[in-house]
């Protein structure tokens, strides 16, 4: 508290129980500064600064994580995944007077994409794929593969590539003994 005495002309500073006179007015004012200035907590070392970061407002911090945790695993679900299958490829209207030379068991490469929930519980043997062979001639022909040949276990994933996306198929005729 500053006292001032208009009788006397002086100026005072009371604190700490303490009447203490002021000089000049350069010393009052750098002892207000000081008063008024706010008190900085005495340094501490890192363990004591990560303990006290780690213990103040813990079960703000707690209640915190468990909900960023359960918001992360309700949405990980729900993000675009792509899972890929080995599957053999059924060979369908094979004209009766051919056979094939090669391949004799082809098998291709689908990725299909989806919600992670439902394209990471497909099971290779719930999906199958076909090739039409009707248009089959001699030699070697080339059949393409496309999505709508391929049957999937659901409607919540779709086909994205097949690898390969052709087939090269060699036919010859069947010999007259083997056909009777």
């Amino acid at each position: 508290m500053v006292v001032v005495s208009e009788e006397r002309s002086e100026v005072s500073l009371a604190r700490s129980g303490r009447l203490d006179r002021m000089n000049s007015p350069d010393e009052l004012a750098h002892l207000v500064e000081e008063a008024l200035k706010i008190p900085t907590p005495p340094s501490t070392g890192l363990l004591e600064k990560i303990r006290s970061l780690l213990i103040t407002r813990w079960r703000l911090k707690l209640g915190t994580l468990g909900l960023v945790s359960a918001l992360w695993l309700l949405f990980a679900g729900q993000q675009d995944f792509e899972v890929s299958l080995q599957v053999p490829l059924e060979v369908r209207n094979l004209p009766a007077q051919m056979e094939i030379l090669q391949p004799l068991n082809p098998r291709i490469k689908i990725t299909i994409r989806g919600l992670r929930k439902d394209a990471s519980t497909v099971n290779p043997a719930e999906v199958s794929a076909y090739v039409d062979l009707s248009m089959a001639g001699l030699g070697r022909r080339i059949f393409r593969i496309l999505p709508d040949q391929v049957s999937l276990p659901n409607e919540q994933v779709n086909v994205v590539r097949i690898e390969p996306s052709e087939i090269f198929f060699e036919f010859k005729e069947k010999d007259r003994d083997s056909a009777r």
